[in-house]
């Protein structure tokens, strides 16, 4: 039984009731604290989905704006519910709208914006921490993914490399390239997805496989993913 209540704000903001002993907390309210929303509520499970973001979307919400779904690599299906569809729309726009119209028919207890501390053990219980609040759980689910910290390999001479140095979470856009010579590190989807968008100009320079963490690096410019 989900005995969260909502606040009344009209996004879906719920006020835990800290008396319970959860069944699981879900870290992370993007497609994989999504899908275990869904099982957890399937099995009967009493849970919680605690997410750092102000809005639905996980992920999504963050990526360029010239990044369309007709760019993406692939979307995978949620539970009964099949991915949107290829199109030129943005996919920071699509994805997110996805997200939440499935929140909100599922009804999962997503709780949000909580930006967790901290994970400590109580007995047989685990205690979740974010500020001045915490849930009491039998399990959790960490559903974080890397967006919000990204790997970035080190390599020699990085420190002094004189150009700038971007990973794709912090992707600029295009006319931060233009007139400049490009060095993409790593064949992951978006590597490919800048070796697209970067052409003609500036004509970029490919390195793929060069990295398997999928990062990326531009003389003059850095992106990763």
């Amino acid at each position: 039984m989900d005995d969260t209540v909502d606040d009344g704000g009209g996004d879906g903001t719920r006020t835990p009731d800290v008396s319970r002993v959860l069944d699981s907390v879900v870290i992370g309210a993007g497609q994989a604290g999504l899908s275990a929303s869904y099982h957890l509520g399937r099995l009967g499970l009493d849970h919680l989905v605690l997410d750092a973001d102000r809005r639905p979307g996980g992920a999504w919400q963050h990526r360029w704006d010239s990044l369309t779904m007709d760019d993406v690599h692939g979307v995978a299906d949620l539970p009964d519910d099949p991915a949107p569809g290829r199109g030129r729309e943005r996919a920071n726009d699509v994805i997110p709208r996805w997200f939440a119209d499935y929140e909100r028919r599922h009804d999962l207890p997503v709780l949000r914006p909580v930006r967790v501390d901290a994970v400590r053990s109580a007995g047989e219980l685990l205690v979740v921490e974010a500020g001045d609040q915490s849930w009491r759980t039998r399990t959790l689910v960490n559903a974080t993914g890397t967006w919000s910290r990204p790997f970035v390999p080190h390599y020699p001479g990085i420190g002094d490399f004189a150009g700038e140095q971007f990973h794709t979470s912090d992707y600029p856009g295009l006319d931060r390239l233009r007139g400049r010579r490009v060095l993409v590190v790593g064949g992951g989807a978006s590597a490919v997805q800048f070796l697209g968008r970067s052409r003609p100009s500036p004509p970029p320079c490919g390195s793929p496989g060069a990295s398997p963490s999928g990062s990326a690096r531009r003389t003059g410019w850095t992106a990763g993913r």
